[in-house]
Order: structure tokens, then C-alpha cells, then sequence
């Protein structure tokens, strides 16, 4: 796993998100019922990152995990999202320019623990490697 990859796989997922509920904001789309508002966030907390693995891998780029991105998806939603969402001013084209900004930066501030595990899991291995094969 390259970090440059894991980065750019949680800022792409952090940032369909906020285009989905952009869309929905700039449309005024709104929602007849609480039960509307679960099912559409869900919805796009959950096709998201398959919309982003999908695209990774068909570009060829890498295969990113959703192990990864549904979390990433979740954390960005709730953080950036949701509150600077509710709380926009107006639907001008800078607000949702930040809210989309804001939403790329969540995503890479949410795959940060991914990728420290997994560089601190890789050292372990190498380790375990260098006193396997020097025995």
C-alpha cells in the first residue's frame, strides 16, 4: 500500500460524499420525511467508497480497500459534512466550493490512522523477517 494512494482514495471518498449532498443542497431536494433524510445519508455514506474503489481500480491505479473507505466515508460525513452543512450560510458557489475542500481534507485527516498502522504493521514484518532469516 502506498501512502500517496491511501490518501488520495480518502480525499476522492470524502469528496464524492460532499458532492452528493451538494447536489441535493443546490437542487433543494429536500426530504419528505426523516425516514427520507436516513435512507439518502446512508446511501451515501455507504456507495461512495464503491464508487471510489470502482474507480481506482478500473483507472488501474490501485485497488483501494473498503475497509478503509466505509470508515472514511462515516468520519467525513459526520464531521466536516454534516456540520458546516447545516450550518452554510447560502448555496454561492464559494460555500460549496469550501464544504467540497473541507470534505477532501476530512478524507485525508480520516485515512491518516490507516495509513500509521499499516506503516508500523509493515515494520513489524520486516522485522520478524530480518530475525527469521538471521536465525
Amino acid at each position: 500500500m502506498n501512502w500517496k494512494e491511501t490518501l488520495a482514495s480518502g480525499a476522492v471518498t470524502g469528496l464524492v460524499l460532499a458532492i452528493f449532498f451538494q447536489i441535493n443542497t443546490l437542487l433543494g431536494i429536500g426530504f419528505e420525511s426523516f425516514a427520507g433524510f436516513v435512507i439518502f445519508t446512508l446511501g451515501s455514506i455507504f456507495f461512495s467508497p464503491f464508487i471510489v474503489k470502482i474507480g481506482f481500480t478500473k483507472s488501474g491505479i490501485y485497488e483501494p480497500s473498503l475497509k478503509h473507505l466505509i470508515p472514511v466515508s462515516f468520519l467525513s460525513f459526520i464531521i466536516p459534512i454534516f456540520g458546516v452543512s447545516l450550518g452554510q450560510p447560502n448555496s454561492h458557489i464559494s460555500t460549496v466550493a469550501a464544504i467540497l475542500l473541507m470534505a477532501a481534507i476530512a478524507g485525508i485527516f480520516w485515512s491518516l490512522p490507516y495509513l500509521l498502522w499499516h506503516y508500523f504493521r509493515g515494520k513489524k514484518d520486516n522485522d520478524e523477517d530480518n530475525h527469521q532469516g538471521n536465525d
